[in-house]
């Protein structure tokens, strides 16, 4: 069984981060904080496109649940209030492989 790393952001206003755009196999960056996460969709290879979905869970509440069998996920988003979602992701690889 592989360890689940977690690197999780809570996202409270869709308006300022708002992950619905966001589906597996999409790459992005945080334009925000660790704090105040704003995931800014990007294409894989971009440059600065650092992270690609893995999973993504609606009405999922918690990332360490919903992406513990993820693969490969190191992280996750999750987005609460009217619409609740969880978004697993793990570091680009073709982003990181460019440089």
């Amino acid at each position: 069984m592989a360890a689940f790393l977690a690197v999780t952001w809570f996202i409270y206003d869709s308006k300022t981060g708002d992950m619905t755009v966001l589906q597996v196999g999409d790459c992005f960056k945080n334009t925000g904080s660790m704090e105040k996460p704003r995931p800014e969709k990007l294409g894989c290879a971009e440059t600065g496109a650092d992270y690609s979905v893995v999973k993504v869970v609606e009405d999922g509440v918690s990332g360490i649940l919903e992406c513990a069998d993820a693969p490969a996920a190191t992280g996750s988003l999750t987005q609460a209030g009217t619409t609740s979602r969880v978004v697993c992701f793990k570091a680009n690889a073709t982003a990181n492989s460019a440089v």
